[in-house]
């Protein structure tokens, strides 16, 4: 089976000259361009983050101390690449992270930018986060800290055992997505039995935990991206993608910052993006084809085990269940044209009466 780390390598030939890739801890990005000079940022210093995440070997060696969303220490303009796979959804204002990662890539800069897809993680019990929603973190430019319908959602979706009445909880997120609540009201809190409401005081009382605080899927990036480009002029531009599906549990954008600032999704860039889209469905097509076939042939090598398994056991008088290592034994060294055939039973009574003597 492809893993993550092969399907991220198609794509990591956009990425020359230097960058940073941002938090990538035991897991960096393998870079195949040999122009390509990279340093790796985190919040914390190697040592810290060795302790702190004691469970992970082979944690990468930081060069740039700083945060995702602010990149304190590295100049404007400057870099030729970013890498960030799986930061975005951890940060409380992706905006403000992607207005920073727009100002220090130079001008043809490449965003090499990975989320995990709702729809393939514990994420797929939360809403797809809004756009409205982004819109309002990003007007409270400094906060860092998760607000109650971060935290409540993320340890619903991740950690559901945390609470006593988990239909308690889905009521609360229901009534606070239906009317687009950061915080929790007087409402919620009557929601809520008394042993419910000792687990969110207790969770809401201590902020600072990792988390996704956002939900993303493509549609909802795409909108992400298409509103920055709009209101704040950025000029990134799609140059290629994976959709979710064909990449395991990830989306991959790969973004280029142009001179002049124009729409991320230009025409040639959509048509493109659709009918790269419209191929991985055809592969995808034929995969699942393919793969129905091979659950076919498996459904009717079972079906022949068992009528082999009843006639072999009728002629010797045993228990079928003694003869299924023998009749695995056959179907390595017989066709399924000769498992067919009228003599694959004779064939395995011979050699289940073989065994026999043998003890």
């Amino acid at each position: 089976m492809i893993t993550i780390k092969a399907n991220r390598s198609l794509y990591t030939h956009y990425l020359e000259g230097e960058g940073i890739e941002i938090g990538a801890l035991h897991g960096p990005l393998e870079i195949l361009h040999q122009n390509a000079k990279i340093k790796y940022v985190d919040y914390k210093s190697t040592e810290d983050l060795k302790k702190h995440y004691s469970e992970l070997n082979g944690i990468v060696n930081v060069d740039i101390i700083s945060s995702a969303d602010n990149l304190h220490g590295i100049q404007d303009n400057s870099l030729d690449f970013i890498v960030a796979n799986h930061v975005i959804e951890h940060l409380a204002n992706p905006i403000k992270a992607l207005e920073v990662w727009h100002n220090k890539l130079k001008a043809d800069g490449t965003l090499f930018l990975a989320f995990p897809d709702a729809k393939s993680c514990p994420d797929k019990v939360r809403r797809i986060t809004s756009l409205s929603h982004y819109i309002q973190d990003y007007a409270v430019k400094d906060h860092a800290m998760p607000n109650d319908e971060h935290l409540l959602s993320f340890v619903y979706a991740w950690n559901p055992g945390y609470f006593v009445v988990l239909q308690e909880i889905k009521n609360v997120l229901d009534y606070m997505w239906a009317n687009d609540l950061d915080y929790l009201d007087d409402y919620c809190e009557k929601l809520l039995s008394d042993k419910n409401q000792d687990c969110v005081h207790s969770l809401l009382s201590n902020r600072n935990i990792e988390l996704h605080h956002h939900v993303f899927d493509y549609h909802s990036m795409k909108d992400l991206l298409m509103y920055v480009y709009k209101n704040l002029n950025f000029s990134l531009q799609l140059i290629d993608l994976s959709m979710t599906k064909y990449h395991l549990n990830e989306c991959i954008f790969i973004l280029r910052k142009t001179k002049v600032a124009h729409s991320p999704f230009m025409d040639e860039s959509a048509k493109t993006a659709e009918a790269k889209e419209r191929l991985l469905e055809d592969c995808f097509k034929e995969q699942a084809e393919l793969i129905e076939k091979q659950r076919k042939i498996l459904d009717e090598r079972y079906e022949m085990i068992q009528d082999l398994t009843k006639m072999v056991a009728g002629k010797l008088s045993i228990r079928p269940k003694m003869i299924g290592n023998v009749i695995f034994q056959v179907m390595k060294e017989k066709t399924i044209r000769y498992l067919k055939s009228r003599d694959s039973a004779a064939f395995v009574v011979q050699k289940m009466r073989n065994l026999l003597n043998k003890r």
